[in-house]
């Protein structure tokens, strides 16, 4: 899915703010919300896009749409061209579901990026999110 927003950095123009399974560029800066996405045994795309002719950092927070007294186990990962670059399981065996914290993460130009979550206990599906923001660099 190509990077589409405000026409900054080379980007393309027609980007709309809200939720989006891509990344978005308003300017110089960049961001991705995914909403709330249903997960479950199979590792399921929450953000997948392509960037520019530009890098540019990113925080990133993915987390739980809706909290669940529940003993599943996610799996987040961060793709880069297909590589898995960050991993993380969350064990929610206790009803708080802790989440990761927030990471920062430098994309090279002309990357496919993939935001991705799954449910490494069973195949119970469970609503999850990704948010992220940052700057975009020529």
């Amino acid at each position: 899915m190509p990077l589409v927003g405000g026409g900054g950095a080379g980007n393309t123009v027609g980007g709309i703010a809200g939720t989006s399974k891509s990344l978005v560029t308003i300017g110089n800066h960049i961001y991705a919300t995914s909403g709330i996405v249903s997960v479950d045994g199979t590792e399921t795309n929450l953000i997948n896009s392509d960037t520019g002719n530009f890098y540019c950092t990113m925080k990133v927070t993915f987390g739980s749409g809706v909290i669940v007294d529940d003993s599943d186990d996610i799996t987040y990962r961060i793709r880069f061209n297909g590589e898995i670059i960050w991993q993380n399981t969350q064990d929610h065996s206790d009803a708080h579901y802790a989440q990761p914290g927030s990471l920062h993460i430098i994309i090279p130009p002309f990357t496919t990026v993939r935001f991705t979550a799954e449910n490494t206990t069973d195949n119970t599906s469970h609503d999850q999110i990704v948010i992220g923001s940052g700057r975009v660099y020529a």
